[in-house]
Order: structure tokens, then sequence, then C-alpha cells
């Protein structure tokens, strides 16, 4: 699973900055895997503007992470 990869750019780093970078990396994760299941569950609830929201709140924190 991505969320308990280590990315290569935090791998890079130096030692004493990796342990934050990850938590914010992981913490990032955690926030699209959560934006991905209320997507899912808006389309089994047939709201797809809410799911059409949701996807573009997705593209958004996918961007903030590159």
């Amino acid at each position: 699973m991505a969320k308990a990869a280590t990315p290569p750019l935090v791998a890079a780093l130096p030692n004493a900055e990796r342990p934050a970078k990850t938590a914010e990396y992981k913490k990032e994760m955690i926030k699209l895997i959560r934006q991905a299941l209320d997507a899912e569950e808006a389309l089994l609830n047939n709201d797809n503007a809410k799911a059409t929201e949701l996807i573009t709140a997705m593209n958004a924190t996918q961007m903030e992470g590159h």
C-alpha cells in the first residue's frame, strides 16, 4: 500500500528530517484514502454531485503532494 511506502524524495533527505517528512506523507495519504472512500460512498448513494466534489478534492490533494 502506498501509505506504507517511503517516497524517494523523503528517502533522499538527511536522516534527521525523514521522520517528520514521513509523517507528513502518511497524513496526506490518509487524507487521500478518506476522500476516495467518501467518493465511493457518494457514488453508491447516487450522489454524483458530491462524488464529483470529492474527486476534485482528491485531485487537489494529489497535486499538493507533488
